[in-house]
């Protein structure tokens, strides 16, 4: 029913050569055969039939990190890691399908975007996976009505334009519209209909296949038709795949899914709900069928068989320890114990049931937030990017009077990463740039020294500069640095720091929540606002509280939750000073906990407090809690 595309890289014309003969070798007998989930998922929150679809997220660079999104279409996304335990759940309401695609430019950063239908409202939902946090990140432009029952979805990026697009299936008929996905100008993702047509009756799964430009969509009493998936190719002569009248298929016909191979090579993979299997194809045309298999159980592991199947994905790429052969999900209907949930099952184990075997190439493509599928493992793409954010202060090392930038861009292939400091002490030191060589990791490397830009102004800057990737970067593009730490230092001291952005980061913030008299206050008619302010051009933001209604005297010190789950320890951040806290990275001051971004603080509990007594208490807004 999805497609996660793996980015193919450059290959051998041998290898081309060879796959382009597999592809056309006639295809061997009707084959049947039966494998075992090794991992199931927890169970979605819904009950009844409320599991539906899934795709797989893989990690940019520790594939074993990657992610299995599933919906509840009752309730929003689940979002799994390869032991099947929730990280994360996306109240967002009857979110039925979903998919992704990565690359997508969106700001400075080139983000793995999802998206998915939610059928309540009959809207597009879209997120962003951040590769730090690994949580799913609300970045919709605005409400995007699409004035039809939107039943099931799937994406595609197209080679010739590098555009992206969201399909929408209908709940009832045989409509499907196609809607092209942009960064609006204010920030977000924002998306208009470039196509509609009817595939003649009602139809749910769908699936596109990037490099050849094909969009499959299944009739679910019918057949499986193949589409031009470009906005201008016609739609009044599709190619008939299989049926269920005769063919290999039993209604309902569902999810739909691509296993990428190099040149040409790989299946086409459909779930045939009504006999509670898989049919796989050759990915090429003409899609002859391959193999036939079921899920059943794993006894030793207490994992039960797949019946009823709705969604199904897969990928080729290797996930680490677990799945280092690829990986194939799929929806199960029935789970004894529990409400409904996806079933894991290594595709090496697959593949053996196919006479011969089928194709298992664990390395085909390089799919992460920077790299687009369907293409290759090149520089950026997406056009003209650039951004900036502001430097923060150490807490440990205060500067009182340095603030400074670090501004990054591409432009006709050539990227440029600046650091900018002002009025750092003393004037005449020494200063490095150290870039962390992996996210959250911990370890630096030393990429050039500040140099005096203006002495007068105690202006300093390093600016580097290149056709391609910049090889002080380590060869990584500018856009493939997110959430590793810049530090400036003078020695083994600290002077301004930065996290380097990844979305949402780059948009702007506007968000205020309220803060309430907590339970046996000493001011109960105390009140008092907590603003979220970020500029996404200038890179800046800045937290602030304030408090009215509180007697004058006590010392009143600001308390945030050191995450935002439930019961999570609290931290002081700052005192009020006049009823107010202000922290601007402007002026280099440093965000609660040294986060690099807004955002990483939404959903936090928050306090004012008089020494051991909670005077006032609230959350910190989030866009999902201020939404009307």
């Amino acid at each position: 029913m999805k497609l996660t595309p793996d980015s193919p890289g450059p290959f051998a014309l041998a290898s081309f050569l060879f796959s382009a003969f597999l592809a056309a070798a006639p295809p061997g007998r009707a084959q049947t055969g039966s494998v075992s989930a090794v991992v199931e998922t927890e169970p979605v929150p819904s009950n009844g039939d409320a599991a539906d679809d899934s795709a797989i997220w893989v990690h940019p660079t520790v594939p074993s990190l990657s992610l299995v999104i599933g919906t509840d279409k009752d309730a929003g996304l689940a979002v799994y890691d390869l032991s099947g335990t929730e990280l994360q759940f996306v109240p967002d309401g009857d979110l039925n399908n979903v998919d992704l695609r990565y690359g997508f430019p969106l700001g400075l950063a080139q983000v793995a975007l999802v998206t998915s239908g939610e059928r309540s409202n009959d809207v597009l939902a879209v997120y962003a996976v951040d590769p730090i946090t690994r949580m799913l990140v609300n970045v919709a432009a605005r409400p995007i009505s699409l004035g039809f029952n939107v039943y099931g979805c799937c994406m595609y990026r197209s080679q010739d334009t590098g555009d992206y697009y969201f399909f929408g299936t209908a709940e009832s008929g045989g409509v499907v519209q196609q809607w092209r996905l942009f960064g609006a100008a204010s920030g977000g993702v924002d998306a208009e209909l470039v196509r509609a047509f009817d595939v003649g009756g009602n139809s749910e799964g769908c699936v596109a296949d990037d490099e050849n430009g094909w969009f499959f969509v299944a009739e679910e009493d019918g057949s499986i038709w193949r589409y031009g998936a470009e906005p201008l190719d016609p739609t009044n002569n599709p190619f008939e795949v299989d049926s269920t009248g005769g063919g290999n298929l039993t209604a309902d016909v569902e999810g739909l899914s691509i296993y990428y191979a190099p040149g040409g090579a790989g299946y086409l993979i459909a779930s045939s709900q009504g006999n509670s299997t898989f049919v796989i194809y050759q990915r090429a045309a003409p899609h002859a069928h391959v193999l036939t298999f079921q899920v059943g159980a794993n006894t030793p592991l207490g994992i039960d068989a797949v019946t009823g199947t709705d969604g199904i994905d897969v990928t080729n790429r290797g996930l680490g320890s677990a799945f280092p052969g690829g990986l194939f999900v799929a929806q199960d209907d029935s789970n004894p114990g529990g409400t409904q949930n996806f079933k894991l099952v290594s595709w090496p184990d697959i593949a053996e049931l196919g006479e011969p075997d089928l194709i298992v190439n664990p390395n085909y493509g390089a799919p992460g937030p920077s790299e687009p599928p369907g293409g290759g493992g090149g520089g950026p793409s997406g056009g003209n990017l650039k951004g900036k954010i502001a430097l923060q202060r150490d807490l440990l090392q205060p500067d009182p009077d340095a603030f400074g930038t670090i501004a990054m861009s591409v432009a006709n292939g050539v990227q440029a990463f600046v650091v900018l400091a002002k009025k750092l002490d003393p004037p005449g030191g020494t200063y490095d740039v150290l870039l962390e060589e992996e996210a959250a990791r911990g370890g630096f490397v030393d990429i050039g020294d500040l140099v005096p830009l203006n002495p007068n102004a105690g202006t300093w800057i390093l600016a580097l500069e290149a056709s391609g990737a910049i090889s002080e970067l380590g060869g990584a593009d500018v856009n493939r640095l997110a959430g590793r730490r810049v530090e400036i230092r003078d020695g083994a001291s600290t002077h301004l720091f930065a996290v380097l952005p990844s979305l949402p980061n780059l948009l702007n913030v506007n968000l205020q929540g309220p803060l309430a008299a907590a339970p046996g206050s000493p001011a109960p008619n105390a009140v008092g606002l907590v603003k979220l302010r970020s500029k996404g051009k200038a890179g800046t933001s800045k937290f602030e509280l304030k408090a009215k209604g509180l007697p004058v005297g006590p010392t009143y010190a600001v308390w945030v939750a050191e995450g935002a789950t439930e019961g999570a320890a609290l931290s002081q951040v700052g005192t009020l000073v006049k009823g107010k806290l202000k922290i601007d990275t402007k002026k280099g001051q440093t965000l609660p906990f040294e986060v690099g971004f807004l955002p990483d603080l939404y959903g936090r509990a928050i306090e004012v407090r008089d020494g051991t007594t909670t005077v006032l208490s609230g959350t910190i807004p989030s866009p999902a809690a201020t939404d009307d």
